[in-house]
């Protein structure tokens, strides 16, 4: 830990460096510390994970996101003195859903500045935390759990537990910090079923929903095979005209797509090119931190490189790895830009696709209904239209957000690598030897080879303000020749995200139009061939319901230890409708 701690602690120079800057060069490429210690809580594999704050930066925040995706028990920690801000608040009941959140843990710290102020202060910190969380801790009549909220929530003395296990403080301090109880209760959980259930909670229950609907589908074709002929061959004529409405609507959905395609990548482009201006005004402090000139500060090399290769080729070596560190960092600075450059942009797209998409849905809907009942009433309520949308999210992958764009932008071909790479050798252009008003070769090699102590000490200084003055002419000027230069390639990195994401939605909203052309033949190709074909029919279609209701099963034997009954699993699903209603 001694290690660790002296590498990764933030210095005083660092401190002074966030103070003017805002962030801290060394760490840049530093994703995450992996620490291996032996603990009771990570027996049986278990890994513990502490990740960024909210709203540190959009890359950090998306990695914390990512790490609870993976996560099987969260811990999820507060301040006594700065209990539930906004930001908590609104992430919170973005990610979870009232009822009985299992795997989560909240630790409220600091409880001890509360209990310096008085037991009424303890009093109201803790009321606030139960107001605010009881909704997700409730027992299956819908009441609030008080013996589970208390296995689940914790006010404690964090440092002091830690000045106890640092040897700092006494062990009576550690036994009233409230670790011990969280530590415990953990410990219990990740050892107990309960982290199965936990684990597989939201996946039943959202299975649940699928097999629901899966049912009510199976339900309206057994009934849509009772229905006489020449209604469904009318009936069908009809679909047909509102399925051409559907491939318009498709149409519709892609352009929505590559609209926001285009302004995107219009916008990144003109941010770039800002930037190197931005890149211009801020050299001077950033050059002397990024860019080490001092092996170039060899005067005889740089006058002999006017005669001899090999002194051009050792300056041109200097100056390609003076410059390298700069340039790499500032492209990284400008790639963490991305995501909040671009995420209104993409919520605004997701927002007006999700609205076609619930639209598009409905019709498809009223198109089966047409078919089967003989008219064309939408089947679900304006509440519910939410739950389309989830459900055409799963099954067509409808997904973007900022990071996506980010990842293609910088992995089509390594394009800023590339660019990197491109403004060194742009660079290298630069002559150093031309700081020097001396242009013969012969008056030159004598002032090398008799360079000594104070002349070349005078000079240095002067050589050095002239190199960096000479690079920070250059550098962003190269950089906004390159983007000129590689624009295409620019925009071919982002347009092929979007394609992507255009052709997976269209392509599901294709089979649809099409499973419904077909299943509408199919139907009237039974009805033609008589009665024993509908039974036929009829049957398969009740064992692929059975089967449906099987497979649901042995996921819920696995993470419920017992079976659910169709209706039980319709009540299930109705409570997860809820939820995505809810959102």
């Amino acid at each position: 830990m001694k290690d660790f701690n002296d590498n990764f602690k933030l210095k005083d120079e660092d401190e002074e460096t966030i103070a003017e800057e805002g962030y801290v060069e060394r760490f840049s490429k530093i994703e995450y510390a992996q620490i291996e210690r032996h603990n009771r809580l990570c027996n049986n594999g278990v890994i513990l994970i502490d990740s960024p704050g909210l709203k540190e930066d959009a890359a950090r925040t998306k990695m914390a996101h990512n790490f609870l995706k993976q996560s099987q028990a969260i811990i999820f920690v507060l301040r006594a003195d700065k209990l539930l801000g906004e930001d908590e608040k609104d992430f919170f009941e973005c990610y979870f859903q009232p009822g009985q959140v299992n795997n989560v843990f909240i630790v409220v710290s600091f409880i001890d500045r509360a209990k310096e102020q008085g037991q009424e202060t303890v009093d109201k910190v803790k009321r606030r935390t139960k107001n605010f969380f009881e909704d997700y801790y409730i027992d299956q009549e819908g009441d609030f759990d008080r013996d589970f909220y208390n296995r689940r929530v914790f006010f404690v003395n964090a440092l002091g537990a830690l000045e106890v296990r640092t040897g700092i403080a006494d062990k009576a301090v550690l036994n009233s910090s409230g670790v011990l109880e969280l530590e415990e209760e953990l410990e219990k959980f990740l050892a107990s079923p309960e982290k199965v259930t936990a684990t597989f909670d939201s996946t039943v229950e959202l299975l649940s929903l699928i097999v629901s609907n899966s049912r009510e589908q199976i339900n309206q074709e057994k009934l849509t095979l009772d229905q006489p002929l020449n209604k469904l061959e009318e009936r069908r004529k009809q679909a047909e005209e509102e399925l051409l409405e559907l491939e318009k609507d498709k149409s519709d959905i892609e352009k929505t797509i590559f609209f926001y395609r285009d302004k995107i990548k219009e916008k990144l482009l003109d941010d770039l090119i800002g930037y190197t201006q931005e890149i211009k005004d801020t050299w001077q402090q950033d050059s002397r931190k990024l860019i080490d000139i001092k092996p170039l500060n060899n005067i005889k090399d740089i006058l002999l490189s006017t005669i001899r290769e090999k002194s051009r080729e050792k300056i041109r070596n200097h100056i390609k790895e003076a410059c390298k560190p700069y340039i790499e960092s500032k492209l990284e600075q400008w790639e963490k830009r991305v995501p909040i450059l671009i995420e209104e942009d993409i919520n605004e797209m997701q927002n007006k696709l999700e609205n076609q998409i619930i639209n598009f849905q409905l019709k498809v809907d009223r198109i089966k209904r047409l078919f089967t009942f003989g008219r064309a009433e939408e089947a679900f309520t304006p509440e519910e239209k939410k739950v389309q949308k989830i459900i055409q999210a799963i099954l067509g992958g409808l997904t973007l957000d900022p990071s996506q764009v980010t990842g293609a932008l910088m992995g089509k071909g390594d394009w800023l690598s590339f660019l990197g790479r491109r403004l060194q050798e742009i660079v290298l252009v630069i002559l150093v030897i031309n700081v020097f008003a001396i242009n013969n070769p012969v008056a030159m090699l004598f002032i090398a080879l008799s360079a000594e102590g104070f002349f070349i000490k005078l000079q240095r200084d002067a050589l050095e303000r002239e190199i960096l003055k000479k690079l920070g002419e250059k550098i962003p000027e190269s950089m906004r020749e390159v983007v000129f230069e590689k624009r295409n390639e620019f925009y071919q990195a982002i347009e092929e995200e979007f394609e992507v994401l255009a052709s997976k939605l269209t392509n599901n909203l294709q089979e649809q139009i099409d499973g419904i052309h077909e299943q509408q033949e199919q139907i009237i190709k039974r009805k033609e061939e008589g009665s024993n074909s509908i039974n036929l029919e009829k049957s398969r279609l009740d064992l692929v319901e059975e089967e449906l209701i099987k497979l649901f099963n042995e996921v819920s034997m696995v993470t419920y230890g017992k079976h659910l009954t169709p209706e039980e699993i319709q009540e299930m699903s109705v409570q997860r409708k809820n939820i995505f209603m809810a959102n």
